[in-house]
């Protein structure tokens, strides 16, 4: 279990080497002498061996040659392949070489002998703690001149000043004596010259050598960055399962043969049915290439795992192939010029984050190294259709290119065969599953047959039942390996010869089949709990886990609080035999995968039937992994753990070091599997007799650096699955369900952790909020970019410091960043997760309520399971939420989902709000939901209102550019209206009126503007037609709509009316545009009435705007011309109101409501009453009508000489006038109900 680190950290101190001691030849002597003794106990045949073997290189390829001799050595031997099981561990020694060549630079030969001598390799885990030669040259040379000769310079000093006195005090007496002295100087400075001299020549050779290990340290980096992925795995993996004598039949093919020289087609497709031996075949084919070494040819290799999804990666395939060859060039015996171009573009692709372009020119630089390169990339058909094109096409353009010695092998099921073929149309196809397959699935099974007789899992008591078992199964296997292991584990489940005769008349015919009989044998030995929780974490893990991780992982139920020793499965190595070999455990690491590819499509495809419990599903895998991680996680045998550690002491006690244990721990750690096991032991007890075999006087093992006593492997040690689950947890949360109480709260539990008690997650990083506030620059989702507004507001310097985060809980930035990881990744239940956690934060304002609302518009509903809609109207001011969802929506997102139960909130008021608000039309989004596919005009009344609201009606886009932006055609957006029944038009028309200090020009010209008119439509005296619009030119209405507001916008309008005659014409042929009552009412209260028109441009306007709609049964209609009535008499624009009185009808004069404009109504109808008022006032202008008094006649006069004191003032009784204040009085109100029809 892992222990925290205390503040004053316990060390080991280095002991010193005592003064005169050379300590850095020690460990080369001592090298030489274990040599030495290592080659004494050899024969004289062996030692012979050990000198030839000072030539041979160590590099990958050398050991896939060096493992397939050995193979070979015994010529009678059969089965799998024994040798090829040492390469995991050669290829971890191979590592260790060049710290090797690092100590014993200075003798070749010893170098050489180390690469033959593997044993000695574990010596250096004790000759790892000294003081290295080159580490003592280079501290030698960057010490300054004094330090190295300041003790002769002192020297010589001393004894000038000795000479000079002697001289001084008897020079006459001593002169000879002073030339002798002299010449014995001369001689002194000559050899201090010649040993500077030396020294200096020496210091050259140790920079020139520095500078070329900086480089080659450069160089490592550089390919380290290019590909660290693991591609030998795989490849060992697979050539364990190859048996000897098999797959050689390939190299006899003329396909092959064409293929493998130099000016023969570039590709060749390995292809065939599955379980055929492809992936066996490409691993035979990577030994036989290897046996030639640069600069002749190389093999680049890699086999894509259907269980690694790195693999997978047409990126990862592309650099790890050319990783592999820049890896095995030798620079120095490499043209200058050719390495130091390699250099430099290796260099550049790093800069560019290795982009296909840059690889493809290392390629072609890589490719000029060597005289053949050999690429094989086994399990085409594993990736994604986009990842194979992409490969087949980055490899296309590299064998199109300069490059004319490159040859690729693709190995593929037929799936892939069409793509292959038209992208390198010269390509050769070689299918396996044919006789020469038969022929090696033949060996194959006897093999296997012999291998299950000597361990005792096939007993048969008469001989020949052997015979018809190999005879059955050759005249069946249709040439795949696959079927026929499935065929002998069906046979050996046999108990008696009947049985097995049986099973041999019953014999499935392809694999599905075969794989019903395993599922039958699961179940028949009631296996298929476990063996079916085994295949979905086999099938949802992100990589395979190690057989003690599936253990403990088995073990559990989700939700339970502690995980017991009693608890964990018993017996574990023994899970492939109850799974009848569907899952086996990898030899090199120890890990449990699905034998093959199809068993894992098979068990996602069984459908209900006999064995259909044992079906899979991927999104129950997933869901079970997560659950079982978040359990994991939050097990009570952590936080016991925990509580012990805090109540140890700060201050360990010293700490001791044992490096039989290091060295175990580091070799099993290397090495997985059971072969690492066994060298691990080996490993510790070569160093405990090594150390018990030293005397006291040698350096102890000790540490020269303050280190940590306790880290996160010795945790991971005792609890194996803990590794997996706490890295991988978050990953496994698309399918959590909140139905799942326990769970949920668990989830919740490590969601709200804070970064200190925290899992490492990526959102408590910086990294991740640094990219989460630049944007995501490889992310273009709309929704996403409004996360990014989110965090930035987030993280402002006002909002975020009061948001620091405590060990009570997380920030609540930590929440949206969370959040936001989520949603981008596309955890879903995560997301729903840190949704309802930022909905229930306990110290909510209104900010926080802000960004609430902004991430609740933009949640991605469509993938909620957990109901996280449903609790938004009871978390979330209604007034805010529709704000933020009325400016999504203006941004474009491409839907919102219906909130449940969300027809009526209680403190809802938006049918109230300014129709230029949309809040009406954004409400119903809530309770209907929102499509912009379906309702473009949507977005663009929302684009409408954010121009109005922020005051930008200058920067109005016209209606192309909203067609453009909301994706609709430009006549329908034109056409569509609000739930206020309002167009755009309409909306844009009152917003100008209203605020016309936001707009500098006239309302005509900005409609002319919004229609794409270049100018503002006019009309001249003879025109009979009017011309639309380009940019929708079915409506023919709109130019007349805009000439007639030209017409009551303009400058001096009544001055500049048309003649009567003009006015009639205009109205017997045009119309105008259905505009809303209240757009309507707005024009009258701000073009119309502020002017005194003459009569008959009072009466056109009324009849214009109202016309026949005023008898429609259109409420809006109504109301406004009666608002624009009172309007009218209210600032006494009497030609006007009598307008509108003249296309109503006099019924509805009983139906105004409270106050007396009854009466006005009759007065202004009558005419005599008109002609009272015409003889008085008609020459006033528009800025006198303040004056314009309404004259009565004596009968109107004396009706209302009898409500004069109710008028307030209105009327004049000495005078018989009307004339009013300009605005609604008690006795003149504004209208307080909808008119009755």
């Amino acid at each position: 279990m892992e222990l925290s680190r205390p503040a004053d950290s316990q060390t080991v101190a280095a002991s010193r080497p005592r003064s005169g001691h050379d300590v850095s030849a020690a460990p080369v002597r001592e090298l030489e002498r274990t040599i030495a003794g290592f080659q004494a106990i050899l024969t004289d045949e062996d030692r012979k061996k050990l000198q030839q073997l000072k030539t041979t290189s160590h590099d990958s390829q050398s050991i896939i040659t060096f493992t397939a001799e050995l193979d070979l050595v015994d010529k009678n031997r059969r089965g799998k392949s024994v040798a090829s099981r040492l390469a995991s561990f050669l290829q971890t020694i191979e590592q260790f070489t060049p710290i090797v060549d690092t100590y014993i630079q200075s003798n070749p030969d010893i170098a050489a002998l180390i690469w033959g001598s593997i044993k000695l390799t574990f010596l250096q885990i004790v000759l790892a703690v000294r003081r290295p030669l080159k580490n003592q040259i280079l501290t030698a040379i960057t010490q300054s001149f004094q330090s190295e000769l300041g003790s002769y310079v002192e020297n010589i000093r001393a004894k000038a000043e000795e000479v000079q006195g002697d001289i001084q005090l008897v020079k006459a007496q001593y002169d000879r004596e002073e030339q002798q002295l002299q010449t014995t100087e001369r001689k002194e400075a000559t050899d201090h010259r010649k040993r500077f001299r030396a020294w200096a020549a020496e210091m050259e050779i140790f920079q020139a050598q520095r500078r070329r290990d900086a480089l080659e340290q450069k160089r490592r980096r550089l390919l380290e960055d290019l590909s660290s992925f693991n591609f030998t795995s795989a490849f060992n993996s697979t050539r364990n399962k190859r048996h000897i004598g098999t797959a050689e039949w390939v190299f006899d093919t003329p396909e092959f043969q064409q293929w493998v020289k130099t000016n023969g087609p570039p590709v060749l497709h390995v292809t065939g049915k599955i379980g055929s031996g492809k992936t066996v075949l490409s691993s035979s084919i990577v030994e036989k290439l290897s046996q030639i070494r640069p600069p002749q040819q190389f093999v680049s290799f890699f086999f894509a795992r259907f269980d690694d999804s790195l693999s997978l990666s047409a990126e990862t395939i592309i650099r790890s192939c050319v990783q592999q060859l820049v890896s095995a060039i030798d620079m120095d015996s490499l043209d200058q010029k050719i390495a130091s171009e390699l250099d430099e573009y290796l260099s550049l692709a790093r800069l560019d984050l290795f982009s296909l372009y840059l690889l493809s020119g290392l390629y072609h630089f890589a490719a000029k190294t060597i005289k053949q390169w050999f690429i094989v990339i086994d399990g085409l058909d594993e990736c994604s259709t986009d990842q194979q094109s992409k490969l087949l096409k980055f490899f296309q353009g590299i064998i199109s290119g300069k490059a004319r010695n490159i040859s690729v092998i693709f190995a593929s099921r037929e799936t892939c065969t069409n793509a292959i073929r038209s992208t390198f149309p010269r390509s050769q196809r070689l299918v396996t599953g044919q006789q020469s397959t038969s022929a090696d699935i033949g060996s194959y099974v006897d093999d296997i047959i012999i291998e299950k007789l000597s361990n005792g899992e096939l007993v048969i008591s008469d001989p020949r039942l052997l015979n018809e078992i190999l005879r059955t199964i050759a005249s069946k296997e249709q040439g795949m390996f696959l079927w026929a292991f499935f065929v002998i584990e069906d046979i050996c489940s046999g108990k008696t010869d009947n049985e097995i005769r049986q099973a041999l008349r019953n014999i499935p015919g392809d694999l599905p089949a075969t794989f019903d009989r395993a599922l039958s044998r699961i179940v028949q030995k009631r296996n298929q709990d476990i063996a079916k929780k085994a295949f979905m974490l086999a099938n949802a893990t992100l990589q395979p886990l190690t057989l003690s991780q599936l253990r403990e992982a088995l073990s559990m139920k989700p939700g339970q609080h502690t995980l017991r020793q009693e608890d964990l499965v018993s017996g574990i190595e023994r899970l492939p035999a109850w799974c009848e070999n569907l899952l086996y455990v990898e030899e090199t690491d120890n890990t449990v995968r699905f034998s093959h590819h199809s068993i894992q499509e098979y068990l996602l495809s069984l459908v209900s039937g006999e064995h259909g419990a044992l079906r899979i599903d991927i999104n129950q895998c997933d869901k079970l992994v997560g659950e079982l991680c978040i359990t994991y996680v939050n097990l009570d045998n952590f936080q016991t753990t925990l509580a012990e550690r805090k109540k140890e002491p700060l201050t360990p006690p010293a700490m001791k070091i044992d490096p039989s244990g290091i060295a175990e721990q580091t070799i099993q750690s290397a090495i997985q599997g059971g072969v690492g096991t066994r060298v691990g032991r080996l490993a510790c007890q070569f160093v405990k007799t090594s150390k018990t075999n030293k005397t006291s006087t040698q350096r102890e093992f000790s540490l020269s650096s303050p280190i940590p006593v306790t880290g996160k492997a010795q945790g991971t040690a005792d609890y194996p699955f803990l590794d997996y689950a706490s890295t991988n947890w978050f990953k496994h949360t698309k399918y959590i369900s909140n139905t799942e109480t326990e769970i949920w709260r668990l989830f919740g539990q490590l969601v709200q952790k804070p970064a200190q008690h925290s899992q490492d997650e990526p959102w408590h990083s910086m990294e991740w909020k640094k990219e989460a506030m630049d944007g995501f620059l490889n992310h273009d989702n709309l929704r996403r970019e409004r996360y990014n507004r989110v965090i930035r507001t987030m993280f402002t310097d006002t909002f975020y410091g009061s948001d620091d985060e405590t060990d009570a809980g997380p920030s609540f930035s930590k929440l949206c960043l969370a959040f936001d990881y989520a949603e981008r990744k596309g955890y879903y239940a995560l997301a729903c997760r840190s949704f309802q956690l930022l909905l229930e934060y306990p110290w909510m304002e209104s900010r926080l309520e802000q960004v609430n609302c902004m991430l609740a518009v933009n949640k991605n509903y469509a993938t909620c399971q957990n109901g996280c809609a449903g609790l938004i109207p009871t978390r979330l001011s209604h007034s805010q939420l529709v704000a933020e969802l009325r400016m999504a929506i203006s941004d474009g997102i491409p839907r919102f989902q219906r909130l449940p139960d969300y027809d009526s909130h209680p403190l809802c008021h938006c049918e109230d709000q300014h129709p230029h608000e949309l809040a009406l039309d954004v409400c119903q989004v809530l309770k209907t939901g929102y499509s912009r596919m379906t309702q473009p005009h949507l977005q663009a009344f929302a684009i409408l209102t954010d121009v109005i609201v922020d005051g930008r009606v200058d920067t109005m886009p016209d209606i192309l550019e909203l067609s453009l932006t909301c994706s609709g055609e430009a006549h329908t957006l034109f056409e569509a209206r609000n739930m206020h029944e309002m167009l755009l038009i309409d909306v844009l028309i009152q917003e100008l009126l209203s605020n016309q200090s936001m707009y500098t020009g006239s309302v005509s010209a900005a409609l002319s503007k919004f229609v794409k008119y270049h100018t503002t439509p006019t009309f001249l005296l003879h025109t009979k037609s009017v011309k639309p619009p380009s940019s929708m030119p079915e409506h023919g209405t709109i130019a007349y709509t805009i000439y007639f507001v030209h017409l009551l916008d303009g400058e001096n309008p009544s001055a500049t009316a048309p003649a009567e005659s003009v006015v009639r014409e205009h109205r017997r042929s045009f119309q105008l545009m259905n505009l809303h009552g209240k757009t309507i009412a707005a024009i009258f209260r701000a073009l119309v009435i502020p002017i005194l028109w003459p009569t008959y441009m009072a009466s056109y306007i009324v009849w214009t705007l109202f016309g026949d709609i005023l008898n429609s049964d259109i409420q809006h209609i109504a109301d406004a011309h009666e608002d624009s009535f009172r309007e009218a008499v209210w600032n006494n624009n009497w030609d006007v109101a009598a307008a509108l009185l003249e296309i109503q009808s006099t019924a509805v004069d009983n139906f105004t409501g409270r106050g007396h404009f009854k009466s006005i109504r009759k007065a202004v109808r009558c005419q005599n009453c008109w002609r009272c008022t015409q003889n008085m006032v008609r020459q006033l202008t528009s800025s006198e009508k303040h004056r314009y008094s309404f004259r009565l006649c004596g009968a109107h006069a004396s009706d209302f000489k009898d409500i004069a004191h109710a008028l307030g003032g209105v009327y004049n009784v000495e005078k018989g006038t009307l004339l009013c204040s300009g605005q609604s009085t008690d006795a003149l109100p504004e209208r307080g109900e909808k008119l009755r029809q």
